[in-house]
């Protein structure tokens, strides 16, 4: 996106005003570019600012400035363009001048400023590409009226503006909940990933005061629902998303090279989507000869399963291989997995293939056209997954004991310092060895 501004006459008045319009990439990440326009107008003599005395207070010249600028406004309220803006900022009042980038940015501006002060408003268009906001309360004389420009682009320009409502603010808790859900989805399009407690720190910090004094119910809960909302606005709901995945998925095939494999049901209904980054498929031949396997339940409204794999790079931080989502996992879904990434990703001969004690897996790599088998492959049993496994058959300090023992097996660079160990957990508890 890009922020547009001009040095239109009357409207960079001072150093603070320029410094303002630079902060807003590092302030709003959607905004990435800004673009300043430089427009040379001839002055009257009495626009021109004294600038013998160069102690004088800048405030009291800024002041003067101001009360010159609207001593030229039309008794219409009508005033020369000042500004050209991309962007509604949460500290700017509606002046004329303001311009924006199309009509919805326009309804943006004026729906934010309206939930600011508790104020409802209605819009008509009162002919071609001109449009009148006004309060919604008998005798409010406030209004703004924008229209279109006839530069190039269109932009929508304010071009009257009655600044303030003449009536008492809406004391509806309903502008209370929707000014909240307004600034959460703010955040939550720069930062999508905080949780319900990160965006109740961020509310402290930015308003000084708790949710729970403003919200009748529980705090987190209304932040967690309003997050929903805002991540569905957003990005769209759960069917959106979903039906989207095709469409992405090829998408990153013919730009990235993304390696693809689909599976449906005899209905045609989606089973599993398997793929792979040709980048993760070309990194993998300088890691590890180790691939790491392991599945994880998928929340939401699709109860779906995560089916990772990872490789070990040269510094044993996890590189991340190949993914899969299906339906379930099952005996069927391990065999697709796993085959899969012996097609799609690698044919490296001697590879360990480490996994949990799940009996599907150890089925599939047991099969007799299995290439997860010597000397093809080595399977081995995730330790951490084992040490857990203990608890079934062991408690309290003994649990501890052969954990050590576990630990040091692990470490172990001896063969007959590895045996040792072994030999000890079979003394302990038998059911352990096993």
């Amino acid at each position: 996106m890009v922020l547009m501004a001009s040095t239109l006459k009357g409207r960079l008045m001072c150093d603070a005003h320029l410094e303002k319009m630079l902060e807003v990439p590092s302030n709003h990440p959607s905004i990435n570019t800004v673009e300043l326009f430089l427009e040379l107008k001839p002055i009257r003599a009495g626009d021109l600012i004294d600038l013998r005395d160069p102690v004088e207070n800048p405030r009291k010249r800024q002041k003067r400035t101001q009360q010159q600028q609207q001593q030229q406004v039309k008794d219409d309220g009508v005033s020369e363009p000042r500004v050209v803006s991309g962007l509604w900022l949460e500290d700017d009042t509606m002046r004329v001048g303001l311009c924006f980038k199309d009509l919805d940015e326009m309804k943006k501006a004026v729906d934010w400023w309206s939930i600011k002060r508790q104020q409802k408003y209605l819009v008509r268009e009162a002919e071609k590409d001109v449009y009148v906001f006004k309060c919604v309360r008998w005798g409010c004389k406030w209004s703004v009226s924008a229209s279109r420009t006839e530069e190039e682009g269109g932009l929508f320009e304010i071009t009257k503006c009655n600044g303030k409502h003449t009536c008492y603010p809406n004391s509806s808790q309903d502008f209370e909940v929707k000014f909240l859900e307004y600034e959460i989805e703010r955040v939550v399009k720069a930062q999508p990933m905080l949780s319900t407690k990160e965006l109740d720190k961020w509310w402290k910090e930015k308003f000084h005061y708790a949710l729970d004094d403003v919200i009748e119910h529980c705090a987190e809960g209304f932040l967690q629902r309003a997050k929903e909302k805002a991540l569905k606005r957003i990005y769209g709901g759960w069917d959106e998303s979903f039906s989207f995945m095709p469409k992405l998925m090829s998408t990153l095939h013919s730009s990235n090279g993304l390696v693809v494999d689909w599976r449906y049901d005899l209905s045609l209904s989606f089973r599993s989507v398997f793929w792979a980054f040709s980048q993760s498929i070309k990194g993998f031949e300088h890691c590890r000869p180790v691939i790491v396997v392991d599945s994880k339940d998928l929340g939401g409204k699709y109860k779906m399963k995560l089916m990772i794999a990872s490789g070990f790079d040269a510094v044993n931080q996890f590189f991340p291989l190949a993914f899969a989502v299906t339906r379930e996992v099952t005996v069927d879904s391990w065999r697709w997995f796993l085959s899969r990434i012996r097609e799609k990703v690698t044919q490296r001969k001697g590879l360990c293939l480490i996994s949990s004690h799940h009996p599907d897996i150890v089925s599939v790599v047991n099969e007799p056209e299995s290439q997860w088998q010597e000397p093809w492959a080595y399977h081995r049993l995730c330790l951490n997954n084992l040490g857990s496994r203990f608890c079934s058959v062991s408690l309290g300090y003994e649990y501890m004991e052969l954990g050590f023992l576990v630990e040091e097996a692990r470490l172990s660079s001896q063969k007959e310092e590895f045996d040792s160990n072994m030999k000890k957990i079979k003394e302990k508890n038998p059911e352990a060895w096993k």
